[in-house]
């Protein structure tokens, strides 16, 4: 069932948060069971990393295909001071801006070499018109 563009589903922007996993290359994953369209991901210090090194990378898995689309720097940013929260647009330069997951597609937020820094990640996205619906 395809739902029209005026639906209520497709109109609504949504968000979804979890805590990234501590340590060196850990890998935090959301999975969509929808087709949509992710447009921003917010990282807010949760625990501070011990050095300036302290990155996150963002990545899209298409199928087989990953992709990297954007990554962040934390550092050593005091955890708990909204004001050290960063945002990432993904697709910033796509018409309308987002990146476009099908049903089963994913992103993944990887630590790089901080083994003890933890952000809380939030995924802003849309459900798009012609996603399936279960």
């Amino acid at each position: 069932m395809v739902q029209r563009y005026d639906h209520p589903n497709v109109l609504i922007t949504r968000e979804v948060q979890k805590p990234s996993i501590i340590g060196t290359t850990s890998i935090t994953r959301f999975n969509f069971y929808q087709k949509c369209r992710v447009k921003q991901v917010r990282f807010y210090p949760h625990l501070a990393g011990t050095s300036d090194t302290f990155t996150q990378t963002v990545r899209t898995i298409v199928g087989t295909t990953t992709t990297s689309v954007g990554i962040t720097t934390m550092g050593t940013a005091a955890a708990g001071v909204a004001a050290n929260a960063l945002s990432v647009a993904l697709g910033a330069s796509n018409s309308p801006p987002g990146v476009t997951l099908d049903a089963d597609d994913s992103i993944t937020i990887t630590n790089a070499v901080d083994g003890v820094g933890i952000t809380n990640v939030v995924l802003e996205y849309e459900v798009l018109p012609d996603a399936v619906q279960t």
